[in-house]
């Protein structure tokens, strides 16, 4: 009796998984289309407000950031570095940049809010004139025309925010979790994301790479103080009836987590923030009259894929053992279903990472696919703690992947610019 009890649960909880493998197969369909955005002339009363949250990174950083933000090409910008930092060395190289026209330094002495309430922070000193805010994080390095791709695609007033591709390739081959992160990095946005695109549903920001309205920003109350104010953002917006534009060919190069243990408190934090935002807003949504049916079921199963890590990384233990131990494992699960299920669950992420990179024209390190699948399972448990927590207490702290200006392609000298 109890082992056909087990292989009733171990089969439905594997069916329920392969209904969101099919999702990312479709995906990956949808994405082989090769979309191509529109390119509308952007807009021209624009003023641009480029963020900088920083929290205690290192010199090298902060000035290889603003090198890059005060190359932009688009003329009407001002640059505002909202700092929360308390380490002496990230504070000394403000120093440097206090004279430039086009940076100001907005420092609070609280983390208030987290990366949210210094945002908002720094927004009470921005030029009147404002219209946009773009935001990037410390490790990422803009292009000089990254600010007018991003203000270029809002295609109609439905659109309140673009995103574009956080290209993990600065570091991507510094260690073997570099190597794994770039994989999962690629095959979420260059397969996932167009494809959300395309259909017009749900999309969530990433917290970097990215531009949204003024006006939107205002009538949501801003960024909310939560470990993951990205993804709530991304939700009020989605609330209101606007959406969010995902565009890989605007690419900002970003880093990697370099050691497991960045690796794993990055996912832990994710994992946390999303689940809050379960509890906060499932029944908003499900109700929203501005939100269609396959937005919900998209964000539904965003926000509660952590929850589901420990039945996924169990069922796919049980239909391993099935197929390769027969004799060790409890679950008589018949050996025509397990095999199946096992290989139609196991190639999402090597189906999604190869079309990503196809997309990225790094075919040449598709061998790296079975790092991206390791470092998911290692995560696994690490990740349902944390989505476990946050589902029952509700609330979350905000821990800052740690970076180190690392960077294994070819880079120029960081130089000062004035």
């Amino acid at each position: 009796m109890a082992n056909s009890a087990v292989t009733v649960l171990s089969l439905g909880l594997s069916l329920l998984f392969a209904v969101y493998a099919t999702r990312y197969y479709a995906y990956s369909i949808v994405t082989l289309r090769n979309w191509k955005p529109i390119d509308p002339p952007p807009e021209e009363a624009a003023f641009v407000t480029i963020l900088l949250p920083i929290y205690n990174e290192p010199a090298r950083l902060i000035n290889r950031l603003l090198n890059a933000c005060v190359g932009t090409e688009f003329p009407r910008y001002e640059i505002i570095v909202a700092d929360d930092s308390n380490d002496p060395e990230t504070l000394l190289a403000y120093n440097a940049w206090k004279d430039n026209p086009r940076v100001k330094i907005v420092h609070r002495d609280t983390r208030e809010g987290f990366k949210g309430g210094a945002m908002n922070n720094a927004l009470r000193f921005a030029d009147p004139r404002w219209t946009h805010a773009v935001i990037f994080d410390a490790d990422y390095v803009p292009m000089p025309d990254t600010v007018f791709q991003l203000l270029s695609r809002f295609e109609d007033e439905k659109v309140a925010a673009v995103q574009g591709y956080q290209h993990h390739d600065l570091n991507d081959s510094e260690t073997w979790v570099t190597r794994g992160a770039r994989v999962n990095y690629t095959a979420w946005q260059l397969t996932d994301f167009p494809a959300r695109s395309v259909l017009k549903t749900f999309i969530p920001l990433g917290g970097s790479a990215m531009i949204v309205r003024r006006k939107v920003l205002e009538e949501v109350e801003m960024f909310s103080p939560t470990i993951a104010e990205d993804w709530d953002l991304s939700v009020k917006i989605h609330l209101k009836g606007y959406r969010v534009l995902y565009d890989d060919s605007i690419r900002v190069s970003a880093e990697c987590p370099s050691r497991l243990r960045q690796w794993l408190r990055q996912q832990m934090r994710w994992a946390e923030g999303t689940t809050i935002l379960f509890r906060k807003y499932c029944w908003k949504v499900l109700k929203s009259p501005n939100m269609g049916l396959q937005a919900k079921m998209n964000y539904l199963m965003d926000v509660s894929i952590y929850l589901q890590a420990v039945p996924m990384l169990l069922v796919s233990i049980v239909l391993a053992s099935r197929v390769f131990w027969p004799s060790l494992t409890a679950a008589a699960l018949p050996y025509y279903f397990a095999l199946p299920l096992l290989v139609y669950l196991g190639a999402v992420p090597f189906t999604s990472g190869a079309i990503g990179f196809r997309r990225d024209g790094a075919t040449r390190k598709l061998y790296w696919l079975p790092l991206g699948l390791l470092l998911t399972y290692i995560a696994m448990p690490f990740a349902a703690y944390s989505a476990f927590k946050g589902f029952v207490l509700n609330r979350g702290t905000f821990t800052v992947t740690k970076k180190t200006g690392v960077e294994s392609k070819v880079a120029e000298p960081v130089e000062l610019v004035r």
